[in-house]
């Protein structure tokens, strides 16, 4: 009984062996066995193999390919874009812990959508401290990693102040283009309180020139005129695809901003909806690792390979 238990049990397991040979095409001698149902098995697995690669390789990009894409489109925008700068010198005078927080959280988005938007810039960040509380929270975020230029000199150090342009919601001159040759600044200041002529004042001193964004000329009545980081760097990112100020600043001002009793209603209904688009859009990279911390701790952005500065 014992016995013929025996051989079947070696019955089995010969069938088996025959059976995962005929199946994997065994080679002998360097012929293939089975050739064809070899062939269209491989070229399964190689497809499946590809397919799962593009899906888990490169981050939100969706594959190296895209990844390649990605990194080429930002150093051909550090080389060529229009030259936007965050400037940081404010932080160590008029920055409380929650507000410097909060700017983190704005240069992460900065930089999210400076990866999504087909407009070609290049982002500088200047006046940056190494011993500040704000570039060691920028390090946590990966900032060293950016493609974007990093400057400790103040703007006005950095460049002729002739070719700067700051940014300020107090100037009297709207913003009519993006040039080449100029700087485009953006005070490197959250909204939390409204520091009235912050930017202006800063401009006077350095001589240089201030304009401001013609949100009054394309939305009218708002409820203030300060706007994000964030959301300045993606009107200006918007108006360099479209070269439409007001379709720039529709896409982009926060329905929150506007005014509901003088404000065109149909301006604020475009904006409600392209708002919440584009929060979508722009949050997916930063918001999908992000650790969800309620003390405002930001959330990392995506590492791509280091860009020289």
């Amino acid at each position: 009984m014992r016995h013929r238990k025996y051989e079947r049990q070696k019955a089995r397991k010969k069938q088996r062996v025959l059976e995962a040979a005929a199946s994997s095409a065994v080679v002998d001698g360097g012929e293939a066995v089975n050739a064809s149902a070899s062939a269209s098995g491989a070229d399964d697995s190689a497809a499946t193999t590809t397919a799962n690669n593009t899906v888990t390789t490169g981050g939100v990009m969706g594959g190296p390919r895209k990844r390649d894409l990605l990194i080429e489109r930002l150093t051909r925008g550090m080389q060529e874009g229009i030259n936007i700068c965050v400037d940081l010198s404010y932080d160590d005078t008029i920055h409380n812990y929650r507000e410097r927080c909060s700017l983190v959280k704005q240069l992460t988005l900065v930089y999210a959508y400076l990866k999504q938007s087909p407009a070609s810039m290049h982002l500088h960040l200047a006046s940056i401290n190494p011993a500040s509380p704000l570039t060691e929270k920028l390090h946590k975020m990966g900032f060293e990693n950016w493609y974007a230029s990093r400057h400790e000199g103040r703007p006005e150090s950095v460049w002729d102040p002739s070719r700067i342009v700051i940014l300020s919601p107090d100037a009297t001159e709207t913003l009519e283009t993006l040039e080449s040759d100029k700087i485009y600044v953006i005070g490197g200041i959250v909204d939390r309180t409204v520091r009235k002529a912050a930017t202006l004042t800063t401009a006077q001193q350095i001589g240089a020139q201030t304009r401001r964004l013609p949100l009054r000329e394309h939305l009218g009545s708002l409820v203030t005129h300060v706007l994000n980081v964030d959301h300045v760097f993606r009107i200006l990112c918007d108006y360099q695809e479209t070269k439409s100020w007001k379709e720039a600043i529709v896409r982009q001002v926060p329905a929150r901003r506007i005014q509901q009793d003088t404000a065109d209603t149909t301006a604020t209904a475009d904006i409600t909806s392209r708002n919440i688009c584009n929060d979508i859009a722009v949050a997916d990279s930063a918001a999908d690792k992000s650790n969800a911390d309620t003390d405002q701790t930001p959330e990392a952005v995506e590492e791509l390979p280091v860009a020289s500065s």
